[in-house]
């Protein structure tokens, strides 16, 4: 009698495991599709360019001034030593 009870736990006991089988298939997947979107994100994130003022700051700071000056801002020397600032001439 012993016997037969266990062996009606057996297919009780089979399906738990598929479940759980189940499951973990499910939460592997979902950690797959979080890290690729991270790996995504991460890589788009370094395609594109710091801007300041909506000017990219990946070219020389004599065209980064030029566009900036265009922008109408100007270089205010007494301001900028006012502030602490020392830079050349």
């Amino acid at each position: 009698m012993a016997k037969e009870q266990s062996l009606k736990n057996v297919p009780n006991v089979m399906v738990k495991e598929k479940l759980n089988n189940k499951n973990n298939y499910y939460e592997t997947s979902k950690t797959i599709v979080l890290l690729f979107y991270l790996i995504i994100l991460s890589v788009h994130a370094q395609t594109e360019h710091a801007k300041f003022m909506g000017i990219p700051i990946n070219t020389t700071i004599t065209q980064f001034q030029q566009k900036l000056q265009a922008k109408g801002i100007n270089y205010d020397q007494a301001a900028s030593r006012e502030l602490g600032a020392s830079y050349p001439n």
